[in-house]
């Protein structure tokens, strides 16, 4: 996690998910979108990334529930949560 300097400071937090099929990444980011993330879906060799982001005051708990959420998400669609990122606001 970052050092932040203010414990209320809003990050940039990215996430992952991989597919195998450009159907899947598409149901996926929808599903996302509708839930307020900014969302880039892009072809990687023979797999598709959904690239998922958002600002967010970042708590154990919020990391916690949101690699639960996704993880969940990606199998549902046969994908595979690949991980998150922060970067300061």
């Amino acid at each position: 996690m970052p050092q932040l300097s203010q414990p209320d400071t809003s990050v940039a937090l990215g996430h992952f998910i991989y597919f195998s099929t450009s159907e899947d990444a598409a149901a996926v980011a929808q599903i996302l979108e509708r839930e307020g993330w900014d969302i880039v879906v892009r072809s990687a060799e023979d797999v598709w990334l959904v690239a998922a982001r958002c600002l967010r005051v970042l708590t154990g708990p919020l990391i916690r529930e949101t690699r639960e959420r996704l993880a969940s998400l990606a199998s549902a669609y046969d994908g595979d949560y690949d991980g998150w990122e922060a970067e300061q606001a």
